[in-house]
């Protein structure tokens, strides 16, 4: 990827391109007595992410990033019931994907530091704190980490 730099601040920015497969297979089920096959492949051009860090405080790092993608997807299921088979192919044609991660990193002292990756959603809806997440898809933070340096 490319990197700027400057006396406070970072920039980045990287590309990808991506092919994934999978394949499932099952033999008479016990319900219907089906024989059954999908399949599906994802193309992914491109997958760009972009990213910038800042210190804002001496004590605080704030970040964010976004990554966007483009898929062409291809779905197969072959089914056998009664001796008679359906086959179904779908194409999915430049399905986008887009997605904001916000970071924030405090900084106590030298040596230690608790980084976080800020749900995207608490910065809309609040953090829920006295009545729960809603369906349980908001939860405060991401991710959290703590490092010391020895």
């Amino acid at each position: 990827g490319i990197v700027w730099s400057g006396s406070t601040w970072q920039a980045g920015l990287a590309g990808e391109l991506g092919y994934t497969t999978a394949k499932m297979t099952w033999e008479k089920e016990q319900t219907n007595d089906q024989d059954g096959e999908m399949s599906e492949n994802t193309i992914t051009f491109p997958r760009v992410k972009a990213g910038a860090e800042s210190q804002v405080f001496s004590w605080l790092t704030a970040r964010a990033g976004m990554t966007y993608q483009l898929n062409m997807i291809t779905q197969k299921e072959s089914m056998t019931a009664g001796g008679v088979t359906a086959e179904e192919e779908r194409t999915v044609k430049f399905e986008k994907n887009m997605n904001v991660q916000i970071g924030l990193g405090v900084h106590f002292g030298p040596n230690f530091t608790i980084d976080t990756e800020v749900s995207e959603d608490l910065l809309y809806n609040g953090p829920y704190l006295l009545s729960g997440a809603a369906n349980g898809t908001n939860p405060m933070n991401l991710q959290v980490s703590a490092v010391y340096h020895f």
